[in-house]
């Protein structure tokens, strides 16, 4: 699916406290979604930090590497990606919000251009299907579940 262009600017986010309905938490979702693709690590780095906000403090989801608790693993794991590969795109083929519930499903490409998991760069690319899903309490994330074809995705590096 085609991305939307953004509606807000990236402050409207910063200053909203809470995604208190669908429409909110799809805007939103929507508006990451681009600013992953679009923004170099460090500038995507700092505007999640500017909605740190709309991260409950027990945050924690559940990935194929094991439990992330906080806010601060969160970012941790998605530094991790943007130093070990190049190129990466989300390419999300469908999502849905309903009540307080936010799910995802989305194909992740790159380039192996940096050490991941102890492992050196391959310098080859890959394709990984994802599905993320989301709970909110409170008008914020709160829990998350992170299903990917992490085989396949080792494979192509040529790891596994």
């Amino acid at each position: 699916m085609d991305l939307p262009p953004k509606k807000y600017p990236d402050s409207y986010w910063a200053n909203k406290r809470t995604l208190d309905n669908d429409d909110e938490i799809s805007e939103w979702a929507l508006h990451d979604f681009n600013n992953w693709n679009s923004y170099p690590f460090e500038k995507y780095k700092a505007w999640l930090q500017s909605c740190r906000h709309l991260f409950a403090d027990d945050f924690e989801m559940i990935t194929p590497g094991g439990v992330i608790k906080g806010y601060d693993s969160y970012i941790a794991l998605i530094e991790m990606y943007f130093r070990a590969f190049s190129e990466l795109h989300i390419e999300v083929i469908d999502f849905f919000v309903k009540g307080n519930m936010l799910a995802v499903h989305y194909v992740l490409s790159g380039k192996h251009t940096g050490e991941f998991m102890g492992n050196p760069p391959t310098n080859k690319t890959f394709n990984m299907r994802a599905v993320e899903i989301f709970r909110f309490e409170n008008g914020k994330y709160s829990k998350g579940v992170s299903m990917s074809d992490t085989l396949s995705f080792m494979q192509q590096l040529g790891i596994m």
